[in-house]
């Protein structure tokens, strides 16, 4: 879609170039700045209505894990550390021993 809208406005602009009449540099910057304004604008908006999607997907996990009665602790001062007295934790080493591949 966004490229369809891009070749439209492209097309009306340079339908306007055809015209007749004296054409400056100025209104042919002019023409392309606004195009690359109206491409920003569209830009924005998807990004506005993706960050609406992305929030109401982040309220409604939160109301799932609110009623499993999963608590959510944002709190600044957590720093990633284990604030109880448990060792962190280590992945099983592997046992040493002659290899049991065949070949």
């Amino acid at each position: 879609m966004p490229h369809t809208c891009l070749l439209r406005d492209t097309r009306s602009w340079a339908s306007g170039l055809s015209s007749p009449g004296p054409s400056s540099a100025g209104s042919i910057l002019s023409g392309m700045r606004d195009l690359e304004i109206g491409r920003l604008r569209r830009h924005q908006s998807r990004q506005s209505g993706a960050m609406a999607h992305l929030q109401m997907e982040v309220d409604r996990l939160r109301t799932v894990l609110e009623v499993e009665g999963i608590p959510l602790d944002f709190s600044e001062e957590d720093d990633g550390s284990s604030s109880d007295d448990a060792p962190p934790y280590s992945p099983p080493q592997a046992v040493a021993g002659p290899s049991q591949r065949r070949r």
